[in-house]
């Protein structure tokens, strides 16, 4: 640590704050945090932010009742690292010299400040351990916000506000009063702030990939909103403001179902300053503005908690959409292989037959004269082009059928889980209904991408018979179970069932039960199931619906 920190410990009155302070920033500037812009940019968006926030303060000056400036310094420690913390301290000597006056003791500007730096210090090093992350606006990310901040900054308010009382600064009757006041600013600076912080982040790319239009419509609607909430509030020559203020929530609800996280998150930046501005207008009260902001942390934490979830949801449909996609691709690729391997099969049988028939007339030739010579000679080039086809049909086959596969210790219960939302969207679009049963059940040794195709092939089948029943009442069940050493996948429908027709063929390739079936998908199943040591096989459910299902092998059955 520099020497010119014990220097400033020395009694009052030695040296002049402002030189002291200048002397501190040139021994930092040597240091290896500082000569960047970096510096620069937060020292002046921090003193920035300090004097444009001395709204309602109470009887000390450099306490208000929206604090923004720790989140500026939260963004610093996220971004830059925790070795950035010596700022943190300038930075609060520096605003209480030159932003607040220098209300307090030398020894008490010295203490509160290094007491800032370190809570919001550890609250930095406390989000970065939770997982916490900027521009990502996730749900875990608000739930450590909002958990983490408040904590710290109740703890932050007791130290600082204590260290005051201890210098004479704060009148020992009005500690509770000053730290209520400082909690509730720089709690709400850091849960309103960061988010917004995020939401600018997160904004950037979605205005390249959005129009413009509906982001004026929800700006519009935002700042009508706001207006007619706040209007109400102070508008009116009698009137509750604590119980208006709860239109204030129509707003940030509305931003944050349009546009999830980065809406809500600014809107709630939006309405803390319009009700600031407002309130400072109307010379609004500080010891009842204090209401208001605990509201205000009351909207906060509903806005973001709501936008979080939403944008949740919207990815969590967007990797499901993009996992159904991406198993649909391989459906296809394997089912023409598995047409391939049905075509090479289907051919090579006649090509066998006239093969022994060309050899059998290539016997029974025994002529010399120069018309059986050219029977002879053309019998024999059939032979040998006949060989050559089934030699190449021969080769498709195997180059088809032996793909590579990737067995691994696989949860079936846990791989139908995975897919609940493909399989949800798949029966939510034929107006079926889909349940799930899913039980404890050995562990398998599978390759988990051809089982999900084997699963998936499953459930569509399913749906597509109970999606004809003509009262629309379809339903699928989706089940696991545990069978002696076996695990087992259930897939039942109320569907009409497999006709007797078909019944015992259902399993061959190109024989269907739908009139735009190509009849390869239990083909494919069942050799799948197979390869992995298990079995195939289907059951009717009494006079109408059918039970598909998949057993294989516990792990340590496997050999």
């Amino acid at each position: 640590m520099s020497s010119a920190y014990p220097a400033m410990l020395a009694p009052p009155g030695a040296v002049k704050p402002a030189d002291r302070l200048r002397a501190l920033e040139r021994d930092f500037l040597r240091s290896p945090w500082g000569g960047s812009a970096s510096l620069y940019l937060y020292l002046s968006v921090y003193l920035a932010l300090e004097w444009s926030s001395q709204f309602h303060a109470f009887e000390f000056l450099d306490i208000a009742l929206w604090n923004p400036s720790p989140a500026a310094s939260l963004v610093l420690l996220l971004t830059r690292g925790l070795t950035w913390a010596p700022l943190l301290f300038i930075a609060g000597l520096l605003s209480s010299v030159f932003v607040h006056g220098d209300p307090h003791s030398n020894l008490g500007t010295i203490a509160s400040s290094a007491l800032l730096a370190l809570g919001y210090t550890v609250l930095a090093g406390l989000l970065r351990r939770s997982g916490f992350q900027l521009g990502r606006g996730g749900l875990r990310d608000v739930v450590s916000l909002l958990a983490l901040g408040p904590a710290i900054a109740l703890f932050t308010a007791i130290a600082a506000c204590g260290a005051l009382v201890l210098t004479g600064d704060i009148p020992r009757d009005r500690l509770l009063t000053a730290i209520t006041h400082f909690w509730v600013g720089d709690t709400l600076g850091i849960v309103i702030v960061m988010p917004a912080v995020s939401a600018a982040m997160l904004l950037r790319s979605h205005f390249a990939e959005a129009g413009r239009g509906s982001l004026y419509v929800d700006i519009a609607v935002v700042a009508a909103g706001l207006a007619l909430a706040l209007g109400l509030m102070f508008g009116l020559p009698r009137t509750d403001d604590h119980q208006f203020f709860y239109l204030l929530f129509l707003p940030v609800i509305w931003a944050a179902v349009r546009e999830g996280f980065s809406g809500a998150a600014l809107a709630i930046l939006f309405a803390q300053i319009a009700l600031l501005t407002v309130t400072e207008t109307v010379n609004y009260a500080a010891t009842e503005f204090i209401g208001l902001q605990l509201l205000m942390l009351t909207l906060a934490a509903t806005g973001l908690l709501l936008g979080a979830s939403i944008s949740e949801l919207r990815h969590s449909q967007e990797r499901a959409k993009a996992q159904q996609a991406e198993i649909g691709r391989m459906g296809r690729h394997t089912a023409a292989g598995a047409m391939g391997v049905a075509i090479a099969h289907q051919i090579s049988q006649p090509l066998s037959t006239v093969a022994t028939h060309i050899h059998v007339a290539l016997s029974q030739t025994t002529g010399t004269d120069s018309q059986s010579r050219e029977v002879v000679e053309s019998l024999t080039i059939a032979r040998d082009e006949m060989r050559r086809a089934m030699e190449v049909l021969g080769r498709l086959r195997g180059f088809i059928s032996e793909g590579k596969s990737e067995p691994a210790k696989t949860d079936l219960s846990t791989l139908v889980a995975k897919l609940g939302d493909v399989l949800r969207m798949e029966a939510r679009g034929r107006s079926v209904r889909i349940g799930f049963d899913l039980a404890p059940v050995p562990p398998v040794t599978a390759d988990g991408i051809q089982i999900e195709q084997v699963l998936l092939n499953l459930v569509t089948n399913a749906v597509d018979a109970a999606s004809d029943r003509a009262d629309k009442r379809g339903r699928v069940l989706v089940a696991t179970a545990a069978e002696g050493r076996a695990a087992r996948i259930i897939v039942e429908d109320n569907g009409a069932g497999v006709s007797p027709e078909i019944a015992d063929r259902l399993y061959e390739p190109f024989v269907s039960t739908k009139d735009s079936g190509m009849g390869l998908g239990l083909a494919l199943s069942r050799q799948i199931v197979a390869l992995h040591g298990g079995r195939l096989w289907w059951e009717p459910i009494g006079s109408e619906g059918t039970r598909f299902i998949v057993e294989l092998p516990a792990q340590d059955e496997v050999r």
